[in-house]
């Protein structure tokens, strides 16, 4: 399947990165685009694991018009549209740059855009200005709602846990605040489809949150043992999947 359209995204320790993109061109010349926009966002990332959305643009930008650019005189305009943002989960932040594509959050039945700078990723009149970096506090969760008293985190989302534990909790009116998987689409996946309000792959996330009172744990046998250990020294309550050890040093 090829497409002039592509999304992309990457979690790397403490953020995760993410994008949409609108490439030029119809058919075959516009998924060539979406390749080579998707091989230079990860050639980007993997060589500056910190970079901030206004500089990987910047870096996209100029790698596009290099590869695109036949001789001195011939240029070519394709390019492309995007969003791209990065979540750093420790400061609670998110960053935006955007290329004609806005970014817009939806709070308390409100929304709110942060305006793209009019240029695209590619050749253009604009081609060495900085992109603009939009700086936005994430806000803690929507507080609890009234009889719900029960606030979830997951560790796991396996077979037993995403088609039995999960919808048996969503039935018991739990507040589900956060899935831990240790891949980030998995995680986001079943978070998104069961209504948990964030997805992760670290599980301090969970065992270290203010919000959560009560740990599912769901995960491989032999982590068992070491994470309930983990919730209880956190003064969680814990609900684990059987085994609760798989050997007595374990279960000691």
């Amino acid at each position: 399947i090829v497409s002039g359209d592509f999304y992309w995204f990457s979690d790397i320790e403490n953020t995760s990165l993410f994008t949409s993109a609108d490439c030029t061109g119809h058919g075959v010349p516009g998924a060539l685009m979406s390749m080579v926009g998707m091989s230079y966002i990860q050639q980007i990332v993997n060589d500056n694991p910190d970079i901030l959305p206004d500089k990987l643009l910047f870096k996209l930008r100029d790698k596009i018009i290099s590869s695109l650019r036949y001789d001195d005189t011939e240029k070519s305009k394709d390019g492309m549209d995007i969003a791209f943002c990065k979540i750093d989960w420790q400061l609670k932040k998110l960053y935006f740059a955007g290329a004609n594509n806005s970014l817009y959050i939806v709070r308390n039945n409100e929304i709110t855009e942060y305006k793209a700078d009019k240029m695209p990723v590619g050749e253009h009149d604009l081609k060495t200005k900085q992109f603009s970096l939009n700086e936005i506090e994430l806000k803690e969760s929507a507080p609890l709602q009234p009889g719900q008293d029960v606030v979830c985190g997951f560790l796991g989302a396996g077979n037993y846990a995403s088609r039995v534990l999960i919808p048996a909790f969503k039935r018991a009116n739990v507040r589900l605040e956060t899935l831990v998987t240790s891949a980030g689409l998995n995680s986001r996946i079943h978070g998104s489809k069961n209504g948990f309000f964030v997805a992760s792959t670290d599980e301090k996330s969970v065992i270290e949150s203010k919000i959560i009172n009560t740990v599912v744990i769901a995960t491989r046998h032999n982590l068992h043992a070491n994470q309930v250990v983990a919730a209880l020294e956190a003064n969680k309550n814990v609900f684990v999947e059987k085994p609760l050890a798989i050997t007595l040093d374990q279960l000691d």
